[in-house]
């Protein structure tokens, strides 16, 4: 199976995932994404392109990494894999709290904690979503955090998707 594009492609996706040195992983997602896209490979252009984006977040490459988390919303999206589309939400959600953009981040949470099709946050995940609400309430202070809540619990899942993707360019809060 490595002999074909698609294996290739997911063999640098799992490189990349595995090595500790971020220029090469990034190097190595940015290779899984081109080599699969040119084989129509779509679950690994998908996988390597939000990790890539986390990679890119975590490691000086923040506007690049924002940007990059629509993609990979409009990806899953388009697929109907809600479970990675909320992930990217996540990761965005990590980007705006790193803006001090604290509304979106109170917003995207309330929506993320009430989605239909949402899984839960877990590990590193879970801490970083934890802390990102903790400062966006503290920040707003209590009126301003839950009205905030508020909007996010009442959008659809299709809907909170849309208004992250309107999210993904610095300083683009919606509301």
């Amino acid at each position: 199976t490595l002999g074909v594009p698609s294996g290739q492609a997911m063999m640098r996706y799992i490189l990349a995932e595995a090595t500790t040195d971020p220029a090469e992983a990034m190097e190595l997602y940015q290779g899984s994404i081109d080599m699969a896209a040119r084989v129509g490979a779509e679950f690994v252009v998908g996988v390597a392109t939000t990790s890539l984006a986390a990679r890119e977040l975590r490691h000086g490459h923040h506007d690049r990494a924002r940007r990059r988390l629509g993609d990979a919303i409009d990806h899953w999206w388009r697929a109907g894999v809600w479970n990675q589309g909320w992930l990217s939400v996540r990761l965005l959600i990590e980007a705006l709290h790193r803006d001090h953009e604290h509304a979106a981040v109170a917003v995207l949470a309330a929506a993320h904690a009430t989605a239909v099709h949402a899984g839960p946050a877990y590990g590193e995940d879970a801490i970083r979503l934890g802390e990102a609400t903790t400062v966006a309430r503290r920040a707003l202070g209590s009126r301003a955090y839950d009205e905030a809540t508020h909007r996010g619990a009442g959008l659809s899942d299709e809907a909170a998707l849309a208004y992250a993707r309107g999210l993904t360019r610095p300083s683009s809060t919606l509301w």
